[in-house]
């Protein structure tokens, strides 16, 4: 029971840290890249290819502490599709087994959809 408790205080720990460091971003950016990617297909496909790279091209950058913590980005349209696609939740869900992790997501949309970046804190 101990080494679970060391083992879940270890993913606190860094999901701490992993919202310490999102509480330090300017989100703002992201608005008008939502309306954005909601007006273009064609800028969807520029994004599936590489959304880090088009975000900064709205003036959002994501830290690279963040993405190697495994964050990621997607657009959400209106129908609950992700661009570029995230895989089944269930799947996810069973990804770990019986170790502890934590997900962390933020959502910033201006309807219809959303522009959202997540990633899951694991050993």
């Amino acid at each position: 029971m101990a080494i679970k408790m060391g083992e879940e205080e270890k993913i606190l720990e860094r999901t701490k840290m992993v919202l310490e460091e999102i509480a330090k971003l300017d989100l703002k950016p992201l608005f008008e890249l939502d309306r954005e990617l909601a007006a273009s297909p064609q800028l969807r496909a520029e994004f599936i290819k590489d959304p880090f790279s088009v975000a900064e091209k709205y003036g959002f950058k994501m830290p690279q502490n963040l993405k190697d913590e495994g964050f990621h980005m997607h657009w959400i349209d209106s129908n609950n599709n992700y661009y570029p696609a995230e895989g089944s939740a269930i799947e996810q869900l069973q990804k770990s087994g019986t170790k502890p992790w934590t997900r962390v997501e933020v959502r910033i949309g201006t309807a219809p959809g959303c522009v959202a970046f997540c990633g899951v804190c694991k050993d």
